[in-house]
């Protein structure tokens, strides 16, 4: 993604191996097949006001990766949005999303489906910072939220506090079934270390799913 992302101890779903195209499919909550095509419209902010804005082509390609544990993972072609450098793989349960991103290539839980609104999904720590260390909580919601023409799409939250309690990112994650990820929102403290304010975003245009 194109922001180095915490561990998360996976609580809601265990993951297993899969094969060299685990998104294939038409029912796929990640429809990793090579020939499709993704267009976002992809916007970066600061403390909220637009300051570019710019059209984004996401694609599969023939390079993967595998972990320690035997899980495969396609490579994306988005060099100008979230996904560039990373590799994704979709559980064989159908019920989350994998992520592996260069050149770190340390697997965690990108997605994954709640079961209940506000489920967590996993959590994860930060310790660069021994004094003040960073805590993550991932977040689901199984309760359908539109997102332009897509109707029926599913969210995770994943919210980062400071030993203290401040905020300090959040990342909402948009997927519905057979397109993939449809919207990714990116918050970060303003320019003064206050509130989030929205720092990127990327929305689906359309897609050619193969």
């Amino acid at each position: 993604s194109a922001v180095v992302l915490l561990c998360f101890s996976v609580i809601s779903c265990s993951k297993h191996s899969s094969g060299p195209n685990p998104g294939s499919g038409a029912n796929s909550i990640f429809p990793l097949v090579q020939g499709s095509v993704w267009y976002y419209a992809d916007s970066a902010f600061s403390d909220s006001t637009v300051t570019a804005a710019y059209l984004d082509t996401m694609t599969v390609t023939k390079n993967v990766y595998q972990d320690q544990t035997g899980t495969v993972y396609l490579e994306l072609n988005d060099q100008y949005g979230w996904f560039d450098g990373s590799y994704i793989s979709v559980d064989p349960s159908n019920d989350a999303i994998y992520e592996v991103d260069s050149p770190y290539f340390q697997p965690y839980t990108f997605f994954a489906v709640a079961q209940q609104d506000g489920q967590v999904i996993g959590t994860g720590s930060d310790f660069t910072n021994p004094a003040c260390p960073l805590y993550t909580t991932q977040y689901g919601w199984l309760t359908p939220a539109t997102i332009g023409s897509y109707t029926n799409c599913l969210r995770n939250v994943e919210y980062t506090v400071d030993c203290n309690n401040n905020p300090q990112e959040e990342i909402d994650s948009y997927v519905q079934q057979g397109v993939g990820v449809v919207r990714i929102v990116h918050y970060l403290p303003d320019s003064t270390s206050g509130p989030l304010f929205v720092d990127y975003s990327q929305t689906l245009q359309t897609a050619t799913i193969k």
